[in-house]
Parts: C-alpha cells; sequence; structure tokens
C-alpha cells in the first residue's frame, strides 16, 4: 500500500505452517501478524490489511470467522487455504463471503505469494475507493451548505 507496508494477518493453527508463511511474506516485504485460532484472529482483524486464513482452527473455524467478520461490516481481502477441500468446492462454499481466493494445501511459494499480491491489490483499491468517496462527500457537503448567491432582478 502507498506510504507504507502492506499487513497480513496469518491465521494458521499449524506452528511449521505459521512460521513459514510468515518467514515467506516477510521475505516478500509484508508486515506479519499471526493468529493461531480464530478467536485470536478476531481480536487483530483491524489491524490487517489482507488475511491469509487457514480453514480448520480451533476455536472459532475459519469460515465462522468470516460470518462474524462480515457481519460487523469488515471486507478486508481473506485468502483462504485448506488441505481439507479442493479450489473449486472452496471457493463456491464460501463466495458469500468475498474471499479473494481459495488455496489447496499443499501450495507453492509463488502461487502464495501471487495470491496475497492480489489482496493486497484489493486492498489497496478499496482504500483508494474509500479516499474518493470521503472527498466527494466533502465537497458535496461544501456545496450543499454554501450560501445561495442573491440574484438581482
Amino acid at each position: 500500500m502507498a506510504g507504507k507496508r502492506t499487513t497480513v494477518l496469518v491465521v494458521e493453527d499449524d506452528k511449521a505452517v505459521r512460521n513459514a508463511l510468515s518467514v515467506i511474506l516477510e521475505n516478500r516485504g509484508y508486515d506479519v501478524l499471526i493468529a493461531v485460532d480464530g478467536e485470536q484472529a478476531l481480536g487483530k482483524v483491524t489491524q490487517a490489511d489482507v488475511i491469509l486464513l487457514d480453514l480448520r482452527l480451533p476455536k472459532i473455524d475459519g469460515e465462522e470467522f468470516l460470518k462474524r467478520i462480515r457481519a460487523l461490516g469488515n471486507y478486508t481481502p481473506v485468502v483462504v487455504m485448506s488441505a481439507y477441500m479442493g479450489r473449486t468446492e472452496g471457493l463456491d462454499k464460501l463466495k458469500a463471503y468475498q474471499i479473494v481466493d481459495f488455496i489447496e494445501k499443499p501450495f507453492t511459494l509463488d502461487y502464495i505469494g501471487d495470491t496475497i499480491r492480489a489482496g493486497a491489490q484489493v486492498a489497496q483499491d478499496m482504500k483508494t475507493i474509500k479516499d474518493h468517496t470521503s472527498r466527494l462527500k466533502a465537497f458535496v457537503e461544501r456545496q450543499t451548505s454554501a450560501p445561495m448567491p442573491m440574484r438581482l432582478a
């Protein structure tokens, strides 16, 4: 993201996978936050630009996590990963949550990098739209609150 590094929240209960993903993402220029379960992730979601979410998690699973954050109006881009479901099945099952992509485990380093990059672009696009919307709203408010010019008859 312009002016700051993209922060990726990695939500993964497997320590080895979590550590590997952290190293990979940090080496690609991302700041990384870690959560070991869905409950912990809920406490960090507002700090993330992109979320890399395992589907099978303790306490709160990935789908329930998605349901909760979307119900709160949080549309942070999410990439879901799982070893228990294929990509097509995962995309179909989770389409209501507007995820960026679904990654089947095991995955390649390039694929994970490309997918997180796509999520970061979605995050940047969302920020740009929000900024432009705020500017447009301020412009409209200024125009509607300005005194009407007097007309001479």
